[in-house]
Formats: C-alpha cells, sequence, structure tokens
C-alpha cells in the first residue's frame, strides 16, 4: 500500500469519525476487542467449523466468511471503495458482539480455545483490511 492509498483510509476514516455515527465507534471498538484477543496468538491456523460448539460460533464464521468475500471484491473491483468495505466491517458487529458477550473465548478446553482465537484472528484481519483501527482514539 503506498503513501496515497494510506492518506486516502486515513481521509475516509476521519471524515467518519467526525460525522459522530455510532457505528463508527461501535465498528472500532469491535476493532479493539477482537485484537486484544486475537493478536498474542502464536498459532496461525484457520478455524476449523467442526470445533465450534456454539450456534454463536457458526454465526460468526459465516459473517466472517461473506464480509470476506465482500471486501475482497471492493479492494478487487474498486480499490479505493472504502464505503464497501466499511459496510461489510459493520455487519459483523450484531454476529461478533453476541459471540463476544455470550461466550467464553478463553475456555480450559485449548481445541476450542485456540479455535475460537483462530475465529477471531481472521475478523481481525479483515479489520486490518481497511487500517489499524485500534489506533484511533474515540
Amino acid at each position: 500500500m503506498d503513501i496515497v492509498e494510506i492518506l486516502n483510509r486515513a481521509t475516509f476514516l476521519n471524515d467518519l469519525k467526525n460525522q459522530g455515527e455510532d457505528v463508527f465507534s461501535s465498528v472500532v471498538t469491535d476493532a479493539v476487542r477482537v485484537a486484544g484477543i486475537s493478536r498474542p496468538r502464536l498459532r496461525d491456523a484457520p478455524p476449523n467449523i467442526d470445533l465450534f460448539e456454539d450456534d454463536r460460533e457458526r454465526r460468526l464464521c459465516l459473517s466472517w466468511i461473506s464480509s470476506g468475500v465482500r471486501i475482497a471484491s471492493c479492494l478487487t473491483v474498486r480499490p479505493e471503495d472504502y464505503v464497501g468495505v466499511w459496510e461489510a466491517l459493520s455487519s459483523l458487529s450484531g454476529p461478533l458482539n453476541e459471540l463476544l458477550d455470550g461466550v467464553m473465548v478463553m475456555v480450559e478446553n485449548e481445541g476450542v480455545r485456540v479455535n475460537r482465537q483462530a475465529l477471531l484472528m481472521e475478523i481481525d484481519r479483515l479489520f486490518l483490511s481497511m487500517g489499524d483501527l485500534t489506533k484511533i482514539v474515540l
């Protein structure tokens, strides 16, 4: 990514923030929550759907896949389609908060814990497609 692209994304995010929409702070907060759980992970493996124990994990996984496809399409067809990327990221909020508010990620069962962290790591990668939203001060 070149400096012009970085500046364009920063300008887009700044404009969203200045509009004062609750969605902006919600998505940034989601990104911070996900990064806090997923970034300390050392292993890098995709989530295994067979290890999901809760429907909320499955719903978030489906949202991850759907949002990932939308983001990839946006960035491939029109790399400056920040609105499309932002909408895809915003669509993760419901399923993500359902999981984080209702399912314990850091469980004793290592396989389940690592798998949940893997799913959150993939979500974190989607957030990073827009930029490191954890650096934004609300």
